[in-house]
């Protein structure tokens, strides 16, 4: 069986720390890293945007997630 990945900032190497996948190419990136470098942060908005654009290709995106913005589910919705 293979142990599931930790996941790390790829700033400051927290594993502990929420993480989102707006750092360069796509790398995972705490809050406190993101926003400590004007340039850093500005790279993740853009990285988020990307991300959501293409998640709402088809209608409507999930936010939130530490995977970042993703296209809804209806199936997701009880009813």
């Amino acid at each position: 069986m293979t142990a599931p990945l930790t996941r790390a900032c790829s700033i400051c190497c927290s594993t502990t720390k929420e993480l989102r996948p707006y750092g360069q190419q796509g790398a995972d990136i705490c809050f406190d890293c993101m926003v400590a470098d004007p340039v850093r942060e500005a790279e993740a908005k853009k990285n988020f945007i990307t991300l959501l654009e293409a998640a709402t290709i088809h209608g409507v995106a999930v936010i939130g997630s530490e995977d970042g913005p993703r296209p809804f589910d209806h199936s997701e919705v009880q009813p």
